[in-house]
């Protein structure tokens, strides 16, 4: 007979009732702020043409590309994920877009910017689906959807709040500000995480 199969890694978790709560909300943060990233940029393209003379095509692509690498790797690591360590692949999404954001903010030309906006849409396409995992993990029943009803509000109220969000930014520095403020927030969760 076969041997029996071990359990993903991603089982050894456990957390009291107590910080469940508190990993569901750093886990559903982190998700509003890779949503927040989509559409709070939409609002500095006119400043980002501006600073580089960029076309509508190059334009496009620094928003497009965030969503298309975003969605190429959700299903790859999310699989990665239930067969290994949720935990390990949300710190390497955070690390990873972190350094993303400040690759952005300090990007040179739109070419630049354009290739950070392609690595930043990989590291968020790696953390969500570890987001949406973890919370079917911790939650079962009418709790579980409870979570899952709290995660889709939160991520309908940051996509609303975006621009919002990236106009103000844009108003007081510049377009960078957009890229620049995902780092001290990221930082903190990773410091909270590890």
């Amino acid at each position: 007979t076969a041997p029996p199969e071990e359990p993903p890694r991603t089982q050894e978790i456990k957390l009291t009732d107590r910080h469940r709560w508190r990993a569901y909300w750093v886990c559903v943060g982190v998700a509003a702020l890779t949503i927040l990233d989509l559409s709070k940029v939409n609002v500095a393209l006119p400043s980002i043409e501006k600073a580089f003379g960029a076309g509508s095509t190059e334009l496009q692509l620094v928003v497009s590309g965030y969503i298309l690498s975003f969605g190429l790797a959700l299903v790859p690591f999310g699989r990665l994920g239930d067969q290994r360590s949720r935990k390990t692949l949300f710190v390497l999404g955070l690390g990873l877009f972190t350094l993303a954001s400040a690759l952005c903010a300090l990007a040179p030309t739109v070419e630049v910017l354009l290739a950070a906006r392609l690595l930043q849409g990989v590291a968020a396409g790696i953390q969500m689906p570890q987001v949406m995992g973890t919370i079917q993990q911790l939650f079962v029943g009418k709790e579980r959807g409870r979570a899952f009803g709290l995660f889709g509000a939160t991520i309908g109220i940051a996509t609303a709040f975006g621009p919002t969000l990236g106009g103000v930014l844009v108003a007081v520095g510049d377009w960078r500000w957009i890229f620049w403020i995902n780092v001290p927030l990221c930082l903190i969760v990773l410091a909270g995480v590890i």
